[in-house]
């Protein structure tokens, strides 16, 4: 059983949600859909070692309390008068003070951070590596660190429980998680246009999402050591449907197998719908993640958490650092997917995170009863731009092609949206704005007409670049970067084979990712058997 389980039931319900992002959202009624969900909780409840103390301000508790209690979780919850509503200040047995934090009801996917620093702080001790572990160990500044989170983000809780981690191993580390709904005129205060937004002793440190060790990385702690040594038959590069397909392929051939990714899931973790995966009439990206999970735990896959650094050659096959691990592999599946194309205008960089923004589901409630803009017709811009509708005063939909590429179906629902202005055959040549973003500079590729539209966001959604730098010179690409393969997957370096949006393959979508790496891991079995001695 997986706490992703758990996620699941905190964000999905039987029907499409067109709850608008800024309305606290009904936890409970979903959780309560799911007719195995009390069964769920007590289970996570049952794992909770011992007691933990949670103080939180006068008045009623949230209802997510209020179920963690029915399910018999061990919690003293102790009322505070100096303490604000909705405000929880979590400890565990011998402490002196809290070091975890939650202002705000934990909702959406941040149930699940509760879930897990309420088992940590119980004694159940994290699942991080040795290494990350002395790492927390060696911060010996004294930080106040606050994470400023949205109910709908998919890369939050990433942000969230890896500084929750932080924080309950090193006493000199208190983490405190805000939930941008309750204290939207702090966030308003902060600047926060972007989240998670991670602050210390009120200064910005960084945006979005991220990993434990680059986290590690930004609060001083000390450089990682190789901790252990991973051997496998087939390496695969990359957690999204392309690689955990190849991890499950393979695992199946009865190959050791381990799949090195910062996040399971992906780029599917940036996804609020699923509807065009057969068999399945809808379903999240999440909720999706969270069934991968469930696979790789039953395939017996080794999972090495953390940003793969390099990969070379050696007289044993290949070997990737990764999360403190260096991982030695007779094969290697590259499904490292791909990330938002930027534009390259002026101001695009300047005004990241200030406006400028490329999730729309995970900063979208930072932009509720404003002007915004998105960049792209395909459908992750049309779904964009449905998405913003709901709370955004308006949308601007800029597209470079005379029609929309998206899907017809999604097209059809655009139009009836009428706060949505839809641009056709225009390019984005500025984005301006002093310290955050005022307004977006367009021009009509026929006329050359220019025209000044003022935006408190820029949401681009422009195609995709793949995750490949990372290889160097190692793999042959293309002039975009992506991985040359032949119909086998198969690129250059024997051994070495590729998958999904990361290569040269037509068409990107979760279908043709998931054949890419099926193809790929079945085409690395093949080369085991008639080139190498299988690990027994």
């Amino acid at each position: 059983m997986s706490l992703s389980i758990l996620v699941r039931s905190a964000q999905q319900s039987g029907e499409r949600d067109q709850t608008p992002f800024f309305r606290p959202l009904t936890w409970l009624e979903r959780y309560n859909n799911m007719s195995s969900s009390l069964q769920q909780l007590k289970y996570y409840a049952s794992l909770m070692v011992n007691a933990v103390d949670v103080y939180h301000g006068p008045g009623p508790i949230g209802a997510v309390w209020n179920e963690l209690l029915e399910a018999g979780a061990l919690l003293n919850l102790i009322e505070r008068e100096e303490l604000a509503p909705r405000e929880y200040h979590l400890s565990k047995q011998g402490d002196q003070g809290p070091r975890v934090i939650f202002r705000g009801e934990p909702q959406g996917h941040e149930v699940s951070s509760l879930i897990l620093t309420l088992l940590q702080h119980s004694g159940v001790y994290p699942k991080i590596t040795e290494s990350q572990t002395k790492r927390i160990a060696s911060i010996r500044s004294l930080l106040d660190v606050e994470t400023f989170y949205s109910a709908e983000c998919t890369k939050c809780p990433n942000v969230v429980q890896a500084l929750n981690i932080i924080a309950l191993l090193n006493e000199n580390v208190r983490h405190t998680s805000v939930n941008g709904f309750y204290y939207q005129e702090e966030a308003e205060a902060r600047g926060v246009l972007s989240v998670p937004s991670v602050f210390i002793g009120g200064e910005l440190v960084f945006n979005g999402d991220t990993t434990i060790d680059s986290i590690l990385d930004s609060l001083g702690a000390e450089d990682a050591e190789v901790a252990e040594e991973v051997l496998c038959d087939v390496a695969v590069v990359g957690g999204g449907p392309s690689g955990v397909t190849a991890a499950l392929y393979a695992a199946r051939k009865g190959l050791s197998v381990a799949l090195l990714t910062d996040r399971v899931g992906g780029q599917l973790l940036d996804t609020a719908s699923i509807e065009n995966i057969t068999g399945v009439d809808y379903t999240t990206g999440s909720a999706m993640s969270s069934e991968m999970q469930s696979q790789l735990l039953k395939y017996r896959v080794s999972v090495v958490l953390g940003e793969t650094k390099e990969l070379e050659n050696n007289e044993r096959g290949f070997t990737m650092l990764c999360g403190g691990s260096r991982v030695q592999s007779k094969t290697v599946v590259v499904a490292t997917g791909a990330k938002w194309r930027e534009l390259g205008v002026p101001g695009e960089q300047r005004l990241k995170n200030r406006g400028v923004t490329f999730c729309p589901h995970c900063d979208g409630p930072l932009f509720a009863g404003k002007n915004v803009v998105v960049v792209g017709g395909g459908n992750s811009g049309v779904e964009a731009a449905l998405d913003l509708s709901v709370t955004s005063s308006s949308v601007t939909l800029i597209e470079l092609s005379k029609s929309l590429p998206a899907d017809a179906v999604l097209v059809e629902s655009l139009m009836t949206k009428p706060n949505v202005r839809v641009i056709n055959g225009t390019r984005v040549l500025e984005i301006n704005g002093e310290s955050n973003v005022e307004e977006i500079v367009i021009e009509s590729v026929d006329s050359g007409d220019t025209e000044v539209i003022k935006t408190d966001g820029v949401f681009i959604q422009a195609g995709l670049t793949p995750n490949t730098s990372w290889l160097g010179d190692f793999l042959s690409k293309n002039s975009r970067g992506e991985i040359i393969v032949d119909k086998k997957g198969s690129t250059n370096v024997p051994g070495v084979f590729a998958g999904g949006d990361a290569t040269d393959s037509v068409y990107k979508q979760i279908a043709t990712a998931v054949s890419g790496g099926a193809v790929a891991a079945i085409s690395a079995a093949e080369y085991l058997n008639t080139n190498l001695k299988v690990v027994s």
